[in-house]
């Protein structure tokens, strides 16, 4: 895939009725949400699905369910915050990477990317690769390493589902952010979201790994019970844990609705790439041959088609958009 390098271009928003969800606060549009999937859940279990870990589970989750939320470390918090305040100097910024040598790494590897480094100029040091990326981009450094840093270990066949959960968030990453031009949206903060889209699988094998360590045994959850769980539950979820991890709601609202089911009335750009992003990599993976018509209608998006198309592969732009 290529990098754009056309400046971006601030979409036209749709202005918010009053009275939509938009104009609500993030947490409680997204906890109402997560309320009317447990009830959608429960609803559709099977008989066989259902058993007293999985509604153990699920009783735990209100009323206040943010509270159950992992916190982000304390060290990833302070150094996210110095990149979000301009006041905070580039050599301070510089500090927080120095104390983390994991960091350090990944910010020099992404500014010698082809993404950041088309002309292959080497970067070595850390201003310049702060220089060359900007603090959105170490921001999303810092949040990825963090987020590695929280995916459990859960057990048996599970572990098989966080690690595929896991490479498939990592994989749309930056499909979002190269795309993202064709929305308006900010590449990098369109790849945060891609990264982050299925954070909310992550967290119920967090909560499942949690109560198996409190009970002290095996969980007998049936598989399908799992699945249906994850595919119902995960959008709100991840809206909440953007929320307690100071992300903003932009980002809460985005990740509560990424698989646009149904799609939402005012026009939300990161919230179509992330879509968008999702059903690539699925493709690519199922070797699906991509179609982006097919895609535009189903996802109700209104980005640039052909532009994506170039954005994705110029020298395919023309079977890519047929």
């Amino acid at each position: 895939m290529v990098a754009a390098t056309t400046p971006v271009e601030p979409a036209a928003r749709v202005a918010a009725d009053p009275l939509s969800p938009t104009a609500r606060p993030a947490a409680d549009v997204i906890a109402g949400q997560l309320r009317l999937a447990v009830q959608t859940l429960r609803q559709e279990l099977d008989p066989r699905e259902r058993s007293a870990d999985l509604y153990h589970f699920l009783n735990r989750l209100p009323p206040d369910p943010s509270a159950q939320l992992r916190q982000l470390p304390s060290a990833a918090q302070r150094a996210l915050q110095a990149c979000d305040d301009e006041r905070v100097p580039t050599g301070e910024l510089v500090r927080y990477f120095e104390q983390d040598p994991t960091l350090t790494e990944a910010l020099l590897t992404k500014a010698n990317s082809t993404y950041y480094n088309p002309a292959g100029q080497p970067c070595t040091s850390l201003d310049q690769a702060l220089s060359r990326q900007g603090r959105v981009s170490a921001h999303a450094v810092i949040l990825e390493k963090a987020m590695n840093g929280l995916v459990c270990r859960p057990g048996g066949a599970w572990n098989q589902m966080v690690d595929k959960i896991w490479s498939h968030m990592v994989r749309t990453g930056p499909i979002a952010r190269a795309v993202a031009p064709a929305f308006g949206a900010d590449p990098e903060q369109a790849f945060v979201l891609g990264l982050l889209h299925d954070v909310g699988k992550l967290l119920i094998f967090d909560r499942l790994t949690a109560q198996r360590t409190e009970s002290r045994g095996e969980l007998s959850i049936p598989s399908m019970a799992i699945t249906r769980t994850l595919r119902i539950l995960h959008e709100p979820l991840g809206g909440l844990c953007a929320l307690r991890w100071n992300l903003g709601d932009e980002t809460a609202r985005a990740l509560a609705t990424h698989h646009r089911k149904p799609a939402p009335d005012d026009r939300d750009p990161l919230n179509e790439v992330i879509w968008l992003a999702e059903h690539i990599d699925l493709g690519t993976q199922r070797s699906v041959p991509l179609q982006l018509e097919a895609l535009w209608e189903s996802g109700a998006l209104s980005g640039d088609l052909a532009w994506t198309a170039i954005l994705l592969d110029p020298d395919q732009a023309c079977l890519r958009a047929s």
